[in-house]
């Protein structure tokens, strides 16, 4: 220790308590430090804020495109073709049938698909925005449904003029449905990804109507084995008969994760 000054002892002490707390800041006062931690934590809370606003603003975004493949939309005025981003034009598609309107949120294998049923009379109606690239003068819709069949596409059915129609899908499947709005001043083209699926509900919120059929339907699997009912009711009816040697043979234990139970 004789060969240390007064000081030189003090920065020593402080050089060793700042290494043994893993500071390497050791030499810059207490307070010098506290206040530059203060500011780092704060360019921090100010980052973290302005991600997670970003991230918002993309869900938003997302949530509004949901529906709508829009990599084919473009705007024409006076014949000349102008690209436009989803963003400033779109036509925005939506779905419902007697139980309202359908959504994929359930369904995060839909995404970016309108989701309709079949053998159900499903109304599509079509919304425009940006009304300054498109015009305030009413618009014309046309509308044109194509179902596709592995490379195969077969147009389905075709409506003009109105903005809402009424459509039943009659395949499970995938469909594409492009719109058309049109006015004197511009056109916007856009398609729409469709999937038609069956809709799995509980009972006791099935429609009046839809829980009698279903009960018959369930009465006449019970009443007639598979022979008895295809002479009754045609070749598709099958009986329990077969859902029961199906069931007991594909049945994998686990409900979540085959066909007959949650997996379905």
């Amino acid at each position: 220790s004789s060969y240390y000054s007064s000081l030189e002892l003090q920065r020593e002490g402080a050089r060793v308590t700042g290494l043994a707390r893993g500071e390497d800041d050791f030499l810059i006062p207490t307070y010098t430090r506290s206040r530059n931690r203060r500011f780092v934590a704060t360019i921090v809370a100010a980052m973290t804020f302005i991600a997670v606003l970003g991230s918002a603003i993309i869900y938003r975004n997302r949530i509004w495109d949901d529906y709508a493949d829009v990599s084919n939309v473009s705007v024409m005025e006076d014949e000349t073709s102008l690209e436009v981003s989803s963003s400033d034009t779109i036509i925005h598609v939506t779905a419902s049938n007697a139980y309202g309107d359908q959504t994929q949120v359930n369904y995060p294998w839909l995404r970016n698909k309108i989701l309709v049923e079949p053998s159900r009379i499903t109304t599509l109606g079509a919304s425009t925005r940006n009304e300054d690239a498109v015009g305030s003068e009413s618009l014309s819709f046309a509308w044109k449904i194509q179902y596709h069949d592995d490379s195969l596409v077969t147009d389905e059915a075709e409506f003009r003029g109105l903005e809402t129609i009424e459509y039943t899908f009659k395949k499970i499947g995938e469909y594409t449905l492009s719109v058309t709005a049109t006015n004197q001043l511009s056109t916007i083209r856009t398609e729409h990804a469709i999937a038609c699926r069956y809709v799995k509900r509980e009972i006791r919120n099935l429609l009046v109507e839809d829980r009698e059929a279903f009960l018959d339907a369930a009465f006449s699997i019970w009443k007639f084995d598979t022979d008895v009912g295809r002479k009754i009711y045609g070749k598709t009816f099958t009986g329990m008969d077969i859902f029961a040697r199906e069931h007991a043979a594909q049945a994998t234990g686990d409900i979540a994760c085959d066909h007959w139970h949650e997996g379905s």
